[in-house]
């Protein structure tokens, strides 16, 4: 999967509401960032709070995971990807 499992959130959420041809183009931009921002907090409170840095960083490897997966992707592709999940008419992926 492209967008690695986000397909289903991403599918479930356009078949409620569509989204618009500018939230198609930022979309993977906007998960890069969270994905980004969860890292870097969680490593700055890890340092904080160093007695609690295991259970601070728990979720981490996860998102430096699918961090992976997005960073994979040029913007053509990510865009291509959120489109094709975003098509009602388009069950496969």
């Amino acid at each position: 999967m492209a967008l690695g499992g986000a397909e289903y959130l991403i599918a479930g959420y356009t078949a409620v509401i569509p989204l618009s041809p500018l939230e198609i183009s930022l979309l993977v931009e906007l998960m890069r960032a969270r994905q980004s921002a969860l890292i870097l907090v969680n490593y700055w409170r890890s340092h904080l709070f160093p007695t609690e840095a295991a259970y601070i960083k728990k979720n981490v490897a996860r998102a430096e995971h699918g961090l992976s997966i997005l960073s994979s992707l040029s913007l053509a592709e990510a865009e291509a990807a959120v489109e094709r999940v975003s098509s009602h008419n388009n069950k496969k992926w």
